[in-house]
């Protein structure tokens, strides 16, 4: 009983692995293709990453990488249930569990830090140099709503701090439920 509810929870978070990182990836196309309408000249966000050259030089490398990130908490959502699916000893799939959990939230701190580094990366506008962060929030654009490049760029850390969540609810499961299979072995 207890195996089963652990592997549909466990299927539960790789689903939502897979519908967050297919969300994120129409967020990025939205936000690529944003225009942001400032000093009176209008760019998308892709020409502002890719060839303005008003980011740091190394921001369209960073943001190519937190793309990459998306895809393979893509994968890792698949692999979780394809993993999950097989009918293995309990203190394997616990093992397995607590392995994937820490990862994720490995996987998910170095997503957190792309995100951070684009974030704080400096802008040149016209000889005024403020942050990333500030941009998103300064020139904020209604192409969905009326806060939407703001709502799309945060859609990136509320992700992040979903899939924390649920790097520490697995790992911390997934360690409980070995301690208690490792208690009840050593009572047989």
């Amino acid at each position: 009983m207890e195996y089963e509810a652990i592997k549909k929870w466990v299927q539960g978070f790789g689903l939502i692995f897979i519908i967050s990182s297919i969300i994120e990836l129409i967020n990025t196309i939205l936000l690529l293709n944003t225009q942001v309408k400032f000093k009176g000249k209008t760019y998308t966000m892709q020409e502002l990453f890719f060839s303005s050259g008003r980011l740091p030089p190394t921001t369209p490398y960073i943001f190519v990488f937190l793309v990459c990130s998306i895809c393979c908490f893509l994968i890792f959502g698949f692999l979780l249930i394809k993993i999950v699916s097989k009918d293995i000893d309990f203190r394997l799939m616990a093992k397995y569990i607590l392995v994937l959990g820490v990862l994720t939230l490995l996987f998910s701190y170095i997503k957190l830090g792309y995100i951070t580094y684009i974030e704080r990366g400096k802008m040149c506008l016209n000889g005024e140099k403020i942050t990333f962060h500030y941009f998103v929030w300064k020139y904020n654009t209604s192409v969905i709503g009326p806060y939407s490049l703001l709502i799309l760029w945060t859609f990136y850390t509320a992700t992040v701090c979903a899939y924390l969540i649920i790097g520490l609810v697995m790992s911390g499961g997934a360690l409980s439920w070995l301690i208690e299979l490792t208690k009840q072995q050593s009572k047989d």
